[in-house]
């Protein structure tokens, strides 16, 4: 794996308020810790909790921005985090995406728990992270989907 890939999932794993079950890694960083090869992550997809995020700035001492400024996504707090040695790491609170004529909580209902150099982070299953790349519906979580089905 990465090293700069590592690192920010140990940077998140640490941050996680203790108690807190409502986060999870998601997008190209999932995807590439969960094994499956032919995606390079560019950041790391922190979603959860407004409540839990916020609590993850407050332990960088990062300020907590402002709500996503794209059309098809809001969350709050959105807020692409630098930390020395990782890829970036971008929070996305209560995450919504317009999709079927509204707007969609996107929330998983699954939690795998992955450990990275001995600590602990979580993603949805496989199959759920394909349904949220098709929830997405932009043709590169679509060519993600169809990477992770192909690989399964």
């Amino acid at each position: 794996m990465n090293p700069q890939l590592c690192q920010a999932l140990v940077e998140v794993a640490e941050a996680a308020p203790v108690g807190h079950d409502d986060w999870w890694i998601i997008g190209s960083a999932a995807i590439a810790a969960s094994g499956i090869e032919g995606v390079k992550p560019e950041d790391v997809d922190v979603l959860g909790s407004s409540a839990t995020l916020l609590k993850l700035l407050d332990h960088w001492q990062v300020a907590s921005g402002a709500s996503y400024p794209g059309g098809q996504f809001r969350s709050h707090p959105y807020v692409r985090v630098r930390l020395p040695g990782c890829l970036p790491i971008e929070t996305m609170g209560d995450l919504h995406v317009y999709a079927s004529g509204g707007w969609l909580p996107v929330r998983p209902a699954t939690r795998v728990e992955l450990k990275i150099a001995g600590h602990s982070i979580f993603l949805p299953t496989l199959r759920e992270q394909i349904d949220i790349l098709r929830m997405f519906g932009r043709p590169k979580d679509l060519a993600k989907a169809r990477l992770i089905e192909a690989a399964t």
